[in-house]
């Protein structure tokens, strides 16, 4: 039995160390129930919790098919380069405000787009923007959000 002591310790040392190292890494890349990594985006003083999603499968996937989005979560898709990014409600269960964003400026933003039983309306701003963040219906209201207003991420 002496002879096992010093594996089973090691061993033990090992999963403890493991647990460890998995629980900084998830604090420090937090993760949504779906797979996206989550960041703080600030505006006019308030937070929000935002999935951000940089993959176009993720971009043309979006929100669809979800039930709701938490009073302070939002989503945040990033984009490489400035350009007119319209969106659409496709597969919508719920309705959102959309802000357009270049740099860390409020450029554009739509309030309140029904979601009208999941069609494909669009909503196209026209002007140029690197980031578009979803937020509920309303929100943007609540949280006093106009354009010209600055982000911080």
């Amino acid at each position: 039995m002496k002879k096992y002591q010093p594996a089973i310790l090691l061993a033990i040392v090992s999963i403890i160390g493991l647990f460890v190292f998995w629980q900084f890494q998830i604090k420090r890349n937090p993760k949504s129930p779906f797979g996206n990594k989550l960041q703080k985006v600030s505006l006019n003083g308030h937070s929000l919790s935002a999935e951000v999603v940089a993959t176009q499968e993720k971009k043309a996937l979006g929100l669809s098919g979800r039930e709701s989005l938490c009073a302070d979560c939002a989503m945040l898709f990033l984009y490489e380069e400035k350009n007119t990014y319209p969106f659409w409600m496709k597969d919508m269960r719920f309705d959102l405000d959309m802000v357009w964003i270049l740099g860390n400026k409020v450029v554009y933003l739509a309030k309140n787009i029904p979601f009208a039983g999941g069609t494909a309306k669009t909503i196209n701003p026209g002007t140029l923007a690197d980031k578009v963040l979803e937020i509920n219906a309303g929100a943007s209201d609540r949280l006093g959000i106009k354009v010209g207003d600055l982000v911080s991420f």
